[in-house]
């Protein structure tokens, strides 16, 4: 299974606004971005292969408005969505099978109120599709540790043919790096920064496939059940 950005080739497309904490003036925008703005394309297209598993508006699943037209696809270990996309344009419907690069949707801004620029809000989220607004981790490092790469023997996309990752706050608090057969619970801010900084040296040194652990601020917060999902799709302990 190969992994793609949205414009449906290896190569990054434009960020307008990043995963995590924001100031916007807008009183419609979500003060925590749970995924990223992407534009200077025309038609959004799978990210890896899979099966759509919504095509609609937002009302239809309960979401808020603001969203606008959404396509989301279930991939092998972890699914995306994509908002604000343009209904009159739409290629696929629920159940299609997709590949990595094939055209989903046009994109648009619908759901949307004031001047905004044609664009994408895309979303990765591990484990199984569901429809609350949780457990979505930052697509940018997601992506770029899996770009252009295969299936591994875990049945998920990764670098270099390994498994999958994420870096989730469980409910209590803590924040946990979930990888195949490991877990490590961070005691502390200052222990989380060591890891992340250890991480970046051996991604530098590309002595490692490790995806690049989010800012602290970033690490988006799950439920307990939403805790074991992602824990069982990657293979990871859940105590």
């Amino acid at each position: 299974m190969t992994i793609l950005w949205p414009n449906g080739s290896t190569s990054r497309p434009p960020i307008s606004s990043g995963f995590g904490p924001r100031n916007l003036d807008n009183p419609l925008a979500s003060k925590y971005h749970r995924g990223v703005d992407m534009y200077d394309f025309d038609t959004v297209h799978a990210i890896a292969d899979g099966t759509v598993v919504y095509v609609g508006l937002s009302s239809g699943v309960g979401w808020s408005a603001v969203a606008g037209f959404m396509v989301w696809v279930q991939h092998d270990g972890f699914f995306s969505r994509a908002l604000h996309n343009d209904a009159s344009t739409v290629r696929v419907r629920k159940g299609d099978r997709v590949r990595a690069g094939d055209p989903l949707v046009g994109m648009g801004w619908s759901g949307l109120q004031g001047p905004w620029a044609t664009h994408v809000h895309l979303e990765v989220t591990p484990g199984q599709w569901h429809t609350a607004n949780t457990g979505q981790v930052d697509p940018v490092p997601f992506i770029e540790a899996r770009i252009g790469q295969t299936t591994g023997g875990g049945g998920v996309a990764n670098q270099k043919g390994t498994d999958m990752e994420a870096y989730v706050t469980a409910p209590n608090g803590t924040v946990a790096h979930l990888r195949p057969s490991s877990k490590i619970n961070f005691k502390d801010p200052a222990h989380y920064k060591r890891h992340r900084n250890a991480i970046r040296k051996l991604r530098r040194k590309k002595a490692t496939d490790l995806m690049l652990p989010p800012t602290l601020g970033s690490v988006p917060k799950v439920s307990w059940t939403e805790f074991e999902t992602i824990a069982d799709a990657i293979g990871a302990p859940k105590g």
